[in-house]
């Protein structure tokens, strides 16, 4: 563990439990919720990010929208801000891109 300087998954940390620790495995708890998509674990060590095996597959994180405020009078222009709530969102919006398309039908 020693060598390991981060472990982080679906833009979320992960804690590492050094009790799992083998020279092939590991296990950690994220510190907060992953962000949806498609995600490889990314493991960096002192001398940068290891590289994932090529027998590992994407994890898919699916996103859940519960709310989207506010729901009536929004001004077909644009301009207005919308609230949008719901489950494995991006944290950092600032680095994120939420695209919303909208129909009649």
């Amino acid at each position: 563990m020693s060598d390991i300087s981060k472990v982080e998954f679906a833009f979320a940390p992960c804690t590492v439990d050094e009790s799992t620790l083998s020279s092939t495995s590991m296990e950690c708890t994220l510190d907060i919720e992953p962000t949806c998509g498609d995600h490889y674990p990314i493991i960096t060590s002192v001398l940068g990010i290891v590289p994932v095996n090529e027998t590992v597959t994407k994890e898919t994180i699916t996103c859940s929208i519960s709310g989207l405020l506010p729901d009536d009078g929004v001004n077909y222009l644009g301009g207005d801000n919308l609230t949008i709530s719901g489950q494995y969102l991006p944290h950092n919006l600032e680095t994120s891109t939420i695209s919303i398309k909208f129909s009649d039908t």
